[in-house]
Formats: structure tokens, C-alpha cells, sequence
């Protein structure tokens, strides 16, 4: 990676792993999974490429990148919740955090 990259990870939160754990929950199922998959890449204000990840295992990723239909909404489900977080994203990485 870049040093003028940072990487952030999108999951839902468990009360049973730590924010910062390299296991977190998968977004389509919820399932433990340390899967992580490209989302999208944005710039922060110092021009340095945040990269976006979502936690999906692999029983997921299959079923979804396998039907249309199931990846558009998995998208969609990513859109969401990147852009209800855009502001709070670009600011904890900006403080070094990668996760929500």
C-alpha cells in the first residue's frame, strides 16, 4: 500500500469482536469472516486515496457476484452505509482508525 493510501472497512458491528479485529461480521449475512473485498476509492481533503473494503465471506461473495440482481442490491446495501458515514470515514482515517 501507498503511503498516501489508507484503507477502510465497512461490517456490522458485534458485541462479541473487537472494532479493530481482523475477524468482523459479514455485511449479507453476518457471519464471521475475514474476507474482505474492494468497495470503492475516494480522496480525502489532503488528496491521499482512501480504498473501501466490506467484510463478505465467501459463501456470500459467490451467491451475490453471481447474480445480478443480488450485486446490485449488495452494492446499494455499500452505498448506504458509505454515504450515511462519508463525513465520519474521511475523518477517522484521516486519524489513522479504519474501521466505524
Amino acid at each position: 500500500m501507498d503511503t498516501n493510501e489508507k484503507e477502510f472497512f465497512l461490517y456490522y458491528p458485534s458485541d462479541n469482536l473487537p472494532n479493530k479485529g481482523w475477524i468482523q461480521t459479514c455485511l449479507e449475512c453476518e457471519s464471521y469472516t475475514s474476507n474482505c473485498y474492494f468497495f470503492r476509492t475516494i480522496k480525502n481533503p489532503k488528496k491521499q486515496n482512501i480504498n473501501i473494503y466490506s467484510y463478505l465471506c465467501r459463501k456470500c461473495k459467490k451467491k451475490i457476484f453471481n447474480d445480478q440482481n443480488m450485486e446490485n442490491n449488495y452494492l446499494d446495501l455499500c452505498n448506504v452505509i458509505f454515504n450515511n458515514n462519508r463525513k465520519r470515514i474521511i475523518h477517522q482515517s484521516n486519524l489513522g482508525l479504519q474501521h466505524l
